[in-house]
């Protein structure tokens, strides 16, 4: 039964509304474990996994999923050694987990073959071996699991574990970028940026991060915003590579360069010739808590900054404020540039 992996690791929420049903169809699941029934297995053991209609309780949700995998069911193999690798319901068990991840990708699992990679590369329950990790992640490639397909395409492109083989990597990275995979879109991207299939080719370059950065990957919007600053592959627009930069600084994992950008915006606004940096007057203009950013005229931008051009003010500003955010942020991602402004403004 493959429907479990479908359903997230978090747990849901408690609906009310929907409890009858869910015990409902609970009474028919017991029913049909009277019977030995090993999807019944599976759906009980989700139920409890997740809280859906029962109390969430792990140790039933594994004692459940060991019924199913007695059972000969493959699903609930897997989902056993998931519960050994976190040490969820059952003590952890790392060599456990692989022995059971093995054997549901001997069944042609294509997850669990992905998982086996990652024991090989990682060294969970088996002593780490790249080739052997190479194996097993191209099984899971080749069985239409995503995140095979991408860690194959990373393998060839850096060899791990193979050959390196930039054209490889490209055929890997493509299937899974063509299905919506950020991680594989950018790092197409990066392969055209970087003349590693021939030649620099910027545009298709631009074409990748812009898919990957509107998915969410604050890397591809940081190269994006690079192609925007210096008219790679499109026409040159600070004020669009601001506002990249911008939304890699706020992305839920913070790209540390676009943080330092934008704190280094900030900072400049301090610079009393600010009226002659072109640059750095239309990256504030992406900066500063206007209602209407497009449209605020350039004196009147010029004009707010050397309001707060004395350095104490600036600090105590909003501007300020978020300049010494970003400063922060990218040094906690270990940014050396950030961690010596740091040091400067609060005089360490």
């Amino acid at each position: 039964d493959e429907e479990d992996e479908e359903y997230d690791e978090e747990d849901e929420e408690y609906d009310e509304e929907d409890n009858g049903s869910t015990q409902e169809m609970l009474k028919w699941y017991r029913k049909a474990a009277e019977a030995c029934n090993d999807v019944a297995y599976m759906r009980i053991a989700r139920c409890y996994k997740i809280g859906d209609g029962v109390w969430q309780n792990q140790e039933e949700a594994f004692k459940w999923y060991k019924k199913a995998a007695d059972a000969g069911n493959i699903r609930g193999v897997f989902q056993c050694a998931e519960c050994y690798r976190e040490g969820r319901g059952v003590a952890e068990d790392d060599e456990k987990a692989f022995e059971l991840y093995k054997k549901a990708a001997n069944e042609g699992e294509a997850d669990a073959c992905f998982m086996v990679g990652e024991c090989y590369s990682k060294g969970i329950g088996v002593d780490s071996n790249d080739f052997r990790a190479f194996k097993w992640y191209l099984k899971s490639a080749e069985g239409n699991y995503l995140n095979g397909q991408t860690e194959v395409g990373f393998r060839y492109d850096i060899g791990l574990g193979v050959k390196e083989d930039h054209l490889e990597a490209k055929k890997w990275y493509l299937r899974a970028a063509e299905r919506g995979d950020e991680i594989s879109q950018f790092l197409l991207g990066y392969l055209y940026e970087n003349g590693d299939l021939g030649k620099v080719d910027y545009n298709k370059a631009y074409e990748w991060y812009l898919k990957s950065a509107s998915n969410g990957h604050s890397e591809a919007m940081f190269r994006l915003a690079q192609c925007y600053e210096y008219g790679k592959g499109v026409s040159k627009n600070i004020k669009t590579a601001y506002e990249w930069y911008k939304e890699a600084a706020d992305a839920e994992a913070p790209n540390a360069e676009s943080c330092y950008k934008i704190a280094e915006a900030y900072y400049a606004q301090k610079d009393p010739n600010l009226d002659k940096r072109t640059g750095v007057m239309l990256a504030a203009a992406v900066l500063l808590p206007v209602t209407n950013l497009i449209t605020i005229p350039t004196a009147v931008i010029g004009s707010a900054i050397k309001g707060v051009s004395n350095d104490y003010k600036f600090l105590k500003s909003p501007a300020g404020k978020d300049m010494m955010k970003y400063y922060h942020i990218a040094a906690s991602l270990d940014h050396q540039g950030a961690i010596k402004r740091l040091e400067e403004l609060e005089g360490k």
